[in-house]
């Protein structure tokens, strides 16, 4: 009789130690995702950062875009590179059918003060993670609003520059269209 409870006493604490060693490694396997995930969206709003400052007034259309943007050197030793674009793509999803102007447009700087990024959708981390980056997503917005607003000038000051131009040959209305 005393075998048998010894017997029931060592299996039930042998599955209960089993029991806490996989709630204890999912949890930790968990955290570690969510880490990942988080440092890979973070780096994803670097390099676009960087594909705006390089491509003034464009948004990227895919993956390819963004795994051509030009990195700093010491860029690439604390970071995921362009190159694991795979390990981007399982992390963080990246609306591509948006314009620089839709994005800039999410977010007012009242929002970003707030730290509310609820209306921002370009991009989202996938599957377990600490939600945005958003110490990140606070400069990349800064970013986003410059470009876009130098963007925005350049097309104006083009618009001027073929009125001038029309102007001085006095151009008839469709060549004015065609200088735009």
């Amino acid at each position: 009789m005393i075998k048998r409870i010894w017997l029931i006493i060592i299996v039930v604490g042998l599955i209960s130690m089993v029991t806490v060693g996989i709630v204890v490694y999912r949890c930790i396997s968990g955290a570690l995702e969510a880490e990942t995930t988080l440092h890979a969206n973070c780096d994803v709003l670097e390099i676009l950062e960087l594909y705006i400052e390089q491509n003034p007034g464009q948004w990227p259309e895919n993956w390819n875009d963004l795994q051509n943007t030009t990195l700093p050197t010491e860029w690439e030793r604390q970071h995921l590179r362009p190159q694991d674009i795979e390990e981007f793509k399982k992390r963080v999803q990246v609306n591509f059918g948006l314009t620089l102007q839709e994005v800039a447009d999410m977010l007012t700087p009242e929002q970003v003060k707030r730290w509310d990024f609820a209306n921002f959708t370009a991009v989202r981390p996938i599957g377990p993670n600490y939600g945005p980056c958003e110490s990140g997503l606070a400069h990349f917005m800064e970013v986003v609003w410059r470009e876009n607003s130098k963007a925005k000038k350049g097309k104006a000051l083009q618009k001027v520059r073929g009125d001038i131009y029309c102007a001085i040959r006095l151009c008839n209305p469709d060549e004015r269209e065609r200088q735009r």
